[in-house]
């Protein structure tokens, strides 16, 4: 039987087939004695992958644990050992922030990613982003992080898994809805793939948020509108309904405003010109015009966001006006409805916001 020395005669040269044909325990025997040439035992080491011996699962994990080891070493043990639950303490003891050999860092946040420790999302996603490839490979398979609990976790973890193909794979094995929810979202973002993606939708059942009292016009303006710009918590079945669904119908936002004006016209409460909200503050945008009218004591907001209506400053009086305009008034049971789940940024807030916010939203 040829030894190690012909087998591996010198750095960056060994016999692989060779090597994947020895005995598993002579393998073993090699890598954990750290007085050899690092250099031979990190083709040993790798040859191990599959089929480590039980009985020198102890002696192996020991050579990951020693710091005074070569790292190349003990990086290539973490692949073939690293899952057994016995390092998982040690894996995410304090000092690993200390370890100082090459590539070691990455490599304890890899493994522990691997074996499904999701308290290291942060790390794994932090090293995703990383500008050096190395380090982005180390980090980029966070899959397993969109079924943390977390939202904000679960949505860094799907602004940065970058492959296609291991996020349909997730789809099959994610513990949640939301988990395959977020693997759906991320997957678009790769493939802009539309048809893949409301398929997918109908797959999981169409799953979404059911908000007591929010009928489907209100829905769909208001999903069309803050989906796309809402905050990390927002969950993630708002996110795919608003890929999914079809937006509303082109907004006639001169006609209704003109519709308004002719009726509280002819109603004799003498409308003024509708302003939009951004200039009645002076800054900012938002989503509804100010009607003032009856001398300018009562007004109307009007919403951009459909044909929606609503009183302010005693404006109550123009409702049975502008209902008969064709116009929706939103009524002050409607307007108090919260709609869960969806966070959006808000005067330094990033919360839920209620009907009335969404429909008449103004931000400076």
């Amino acid at each position: 039987m040829p030894d190690m020395e012909t087998l591996i005669p010198s750095a960056g040269r060994a016999d692989t087939d060779a090597l994947r044909g020895l005995d598993p325990d002579e393998l073993a025997r090699y890598v954990a004695e750290p007085s050899h040439p690092w250099w031979r035992r990190l083709p040993c080491a790798q040859a191990l992958a599959g089929r480590v011996p039980e009985a020198w699962a102890g002696a192996l994990l020991d050579r990951v644990r020693d710091a005074g080891d070569t790292g190349e070493v003990r990086r290539a043990l973490l692949d073939v050992v690293g899952d057994r639950p016995e390092l998982l303490p040690w894996l995410r003891h304090e000092e690993r922030r200390q370890e100082t050999s090459y590539g070691m860092r990455e490599a304890l946040v890899r493994t522990r990613g691997l074996i499904g420790d999701l308290t290291v999302a942060g790390e794994a996603a932090t090293l995703a982003a990383d500008p050096f490839r190395h380090r982005q490979e180390a980090g980029e398979d966070v899959t397993y992080a969109l079924a943390d609990p977390d939202r904000m976790v679960a949505h860094r973890a799907h602004t940065l898994a970058h492959d296609a193909g291991r996020l349909r794979s997730y789809l099959t094995e994610a513990p949640t809805t939301e988990a395959k929810l977020w693997a759906v979202r991320a997957l678009h973002e790769l493939t802009e793939d539309l048809d893949e993606t409301r398929a997918l939708y109908e797959e999981l059942g169409r799953p979404r948020v059911e908000v007591p009292g929010l009928d489907e016009e209100l829905r769909t303006a208001i999903v069309h509108e803050y989906v796309p710009w809402s905050q990390p918590l927002t969950d993630p079945r708002w996110r795919v309904e608003a890929l999914c669904t079809a937006p509303p119908a082109r907004h006639d936002v001169e006609g209704w405003l003109r519709r308004a004006t002719e009726a509280l016209t002819s109603a004799g409460l003498a409308p003024k010109v509708p302003v939009h909200c951004a200039a009645e503050h002076q800054q900012g945008d938002g989503t509804y015009h100010i009607i003032g009218f009856d001398g300018g004591d009562s007004e109307v907001w009007i919403s951009t966001l459909g044909r929606f209506a609503i009183a302010r400053e005693g404006g109550t009086a123009a409702r049975p006006v502008l209902e008969a305009a064709g116009l929706r008034w939103i009524d002050e049971e409607t307007e108090a409805i919260e709609v869960t789940g969806l966070y959006v940024y808000y005067f330094g807030r990033r919360a839920e916001l209620c009907v009335d916010t969404l429909l008449f939203h103004w931000q400076d």
